[in-house]
């Protein structure tokens, strides 16, 4: 399932999604993991459609969900979606992450990006709560890039300890609610973070 697309000045077109099958099409040297399930995937067409730039697959050790992808100015792509688990251990691949270890609950979502080759993840964090019963889900949707790097991303959530930052415009959810968050440019930690809902 093909769920986002960018482009770039020179018009690769920059695709993610979900992956079940495990003969996806990936190229030698992308960041590659173990296929499980389904995997949130990464593709970058040529301008004329014709071949792959590159194209990689990622997850942990269930299904994975990619749905919104964004680019800067150096061609690094950063994609949002969520990531389920079933597990004690929780292997979605993090890197310089703001949140390396799973919240709880059925989903979290994530924000990765990564490179300009596809070959490596220069951040990759989960995004989520899940500590509290029966209000444990996260699912990001779509996400933004300024020119300094930073991602803005939005998706909704069930969980009332979804990563808030103080002062921000809402810190209590109310239901199944919406997020907005901004992460600095390096992925590590959070500008602000609301929840957007009555």
């Amino acid at each position: 399932s093909g769920n986002g697309i960018a482009v770039d000045v020179d018009g690769n077109a920059y695709i993610t999604g979900e992956a079940g099958t495990t003969n996806f099409p990936t190229t030698a040297g992308a960041f590659q993991t173990t296929p499980v399930g389904f995997d949130t995937f990464i593709t970058k067409l040529n301008p004329a459609g014709s071949a792959l730039v590159y194209s990689a697959r990622f997850g942990g050790n269930l299904d994975d969900f990619g749905r919104g992808i964004a680019l800067d100015n150096a061609g690094n792509a950063y994609i949002i979606g969520w990531t389920v688990c079933r597990s004690t251990v929780c292997t979605f691949p993090t890197a310089n992450a703001f949140q390396p270890n799973y919240a709880g609950g059925n989903n979290d979502a994530f924000v990765t990006k990564i490179n300009s080759s596809g070959s490596a993840l220069v951040y990759s964090t989960y995004l989520g709560g899940g500590k509290i019963i029966n209000g444990t889900d996260d699912w990001g949707e779509a996400i933004a890039v300024d020119s300094l790097g930073s991602a803005y991303v939005t998706g909704y959530t069930f969980a009332p300890d979804f990563p808030v930052t103080a002062g921000a415009f809402d810190t209590s959810r109310a239901g199944l609610d919406a997020f907005v968050t901004k992460f600095t440019p390096d992925g590590a930690s959070l500008v602000y973070s609301t929840f957007l809902g009555g």
